[in-house]
């Protein structure tokens, strides 16, 4: 489930496309794909909460940075 904000800090119009990981995933700067997975991969195998910085590319190329916090649910 996204909020609108979430979609907007995406660069999507809330409820453009189905909330997915590869939505997400879509959006994140190819030079940042590898780390922000690896960041995942590794607190959801840790069962530790995440943080990390990535870029976000939005349709014409603009460039935002993000801050993500979470924890996954087992």
């Amino acid at each position: 489930v996204w909020s609108d904000d979430h979609y907007a800090m995406h660069g999507y119009a809330p409820g453009e496309v189905p909330p997915s990981y590869q939505a997400w995933l879509d959006r994140v700067h190819p030079d940042d794909r590898a780390a922000a997975e690896a960041a995942l991969a590794a607190a959801r195998d840790s069962r530790a909460p995440f943080a990390f910085d990535f870029r976000a590319v939005h349709p014409g190329g603009a460039v935002r940075w993000l801050s993500v916090r979470g924890r996954y649910f087992y």
